[in-house]
């Protein structure tokens, strides 16, 4: 049910995010105690709270008149944040010479964690650099993959 709800929603809160000068970066409709419709935004040089309220103020008329959620939730707009979720080739493409972690399903020498360079991608692999030793993992193993981030 969630992920039909997420489905039908995403391109009209993409279409909604492009005429305020955003990206939708994803959509999540979970419970968690309560449900939540989680909104992920991102814009050229970051997004601030502004354009979390502004966005949430545009998509909350549009998700009445959509009427697709027939339980009471509680709407979230925000960042995808530093360690953000890479889930289509799109967003990885936009972090190619980046470090990520890829959590795997099947483990890749012994490990299923990751932290390597994305190299390139298409839609069957990603290609990445462990310490300079290249690494072609399919894309059908990934279970996970967020940027890396050093503290």
């Amino acid at each position: 049910m969630a992920g039909k709800i997420t489905e039908i929603l995403y391109p009209h809160l993409e279409k909604a995010a492009s005429e305020l000068g955003l990206m939708l970066w994803d959509v999540e409709f979970v419970k968690e105690g309560s449900w939540y419709l989680r909104l992920y935004i991102d814009k050229e040089g970051g997004v601030g709270i502004e354009d979390c309220e502004n966005y949430s103020r545009y998509v909350d008329p549009l998700l009445d008149e959509l009427d697709v959620i027939d339980k009471s939730y509680c709407l979230e707009v925000s960042s995808p944040g530093v360690e953000r979720v890479l889930k289509n080739t799109e967003q990885i493409k936009l972090f190619l010479g980046e470090k990520a972690t890829v959590k795997l399903y099947d483990a890749i020498d012994g490990k299923k964690t990751l932290v390597a360079v994305l190299k390139d991608v298409d839609e069957n692999i990603l290609y990445t650099e462990i310490e300079g030793a290249p690494l072609e993992i399919n894309r059908k193993n990934i279970a996970k993959m967020n940027l890396y981030f050093e503290f």
